[in-house]
């Protein structure tokens, strides 16, 4: 992250889904906007999937395969933390109309959502070897989005592809789910069902966001609760730029390890554990304190 000035509003978004999440996690704060991002001095170095890394040719659609190489470049770039708030859909189109499903019902949709992080992990491996590279950020993946009727987080994030990354990265990728404001799994949120790939819930039910032309927007789903986690990281980073580094000893590893340490000490004045149903619930300052006492760690200004 650079420190030196807020940018998170993006022209090209004509989805504005980049410029939405850009939002939660660098919204400048202090100018009467009416909300703030988790980092309000940071310079958000956005990359579009649908095009590609090195020919910049702009494909019209997103290949996971570009989602890899995007971010081993962005790493060679000296990013330590990337956000990617992307999953696989499920819809099907009857009379005209797009109707969901629920994930697992219709024939293809396993080798579909194998197949993205499949892809991903290609784009991952060429990037390193054109660049001659071996490293590797901090990936901070949206646990997906099952917003059907009747839903009530009763989904895996397997079917939202990207948590598989886990299965290749393992210490090297944080899946986030989202929390409502009960502190409960947000009824649309992928969780564990079958496989134990979310690390930690954020809140992402009715989030305040800022669209392109500045205006406030409230949004819903994993997308805008991942941006948290990646805000915490870059605050971590802030704090002592030793960690996550890709120096030795230093790296991925031991930002993910400090996000989820703070939220297992993340606990409410009676004494008693914050979760959302069960899960680790992100917490903003208890990875701070746990990084300020570590040996070597800078002087609190």
């Amino acid at each position: 992250f650079d420190s030196l000035s807020a940018a998170f509003s993006f022209p090209a978004d004509t989805e504005q889904h980049g410029t939405l999440t850009s939002s939660v996690l660098a919204a400048a704060g202090n100018n009467h906007a009416g909300m703030t991002g988790v980092l309000w001095k940071a310079n958000v170095m956005a990359r579009d999937p649908a095009v590609d890394s090195v020919t910049h040719t702009n494909y019209k659609k997103y290949i996971p395969e570009e989602f890899g190489r995007h971010a081993v470049s962005l790493a060679v770039a000296g990013a330590r933390v990337v956000n990617i708030s992307y999953g696989v859909g499920y819809s099907q189109e009857v009379n005209g109309a797009v109707v969901r499903w629920q994930p697992g019902t219709r024939s293809g949709d396993s080798a579909r959502v194998v197949g993205t992080a499949a892809d991903f992990m290609n784009g991952v491996r060429d990037e390193q070897t054109q660049s001659h590279t071996s490293r590797i950020p901090l990936i901070v993946v949206a646990a997906g989005n099952f917003d059907y009727s009747g839903n009530h987080h009763q989904d895996d994030a397997w079917w939202g592809g990207m948590a598989q990354l886990k299965d290749s990265l393992h210490d090297t990728v944080i899946v986030v789910g989202a929390s409502d404001p009960h502190r409960h799994v947000a009824w649309f949120s992928g969780a564990n069902i079958n496989h134990a790939y979310v690390d930690i819930m954020a809140p992402g039910d009715s989030i305040y966001t800022l669209d392109k032309n500045g205006e406030l927007k409230l949004e819903s789903g994993t997308s805008v609760a991942a941006p948290l986690v990646t805000g915490a990281v870059g605050l971590l980073i802030s704090f002592d730029s030793r960690l996550g580094s890709f120096s030795p000893g230093h790296g991925a590893p031991e930002l993910k390890s400090l996000i989820l340490a703070g939220a297992d000490s993340n606990i409410d004045v009676h004494g008693a554990p914050r979760t959302a149903d069960g899960y680790r619930l992100l917490n903003l300052y208890t990875p701070l304190v746990q990084a300020a006492q570590r040996s070597g760690a800078p002087l609190c200004g």
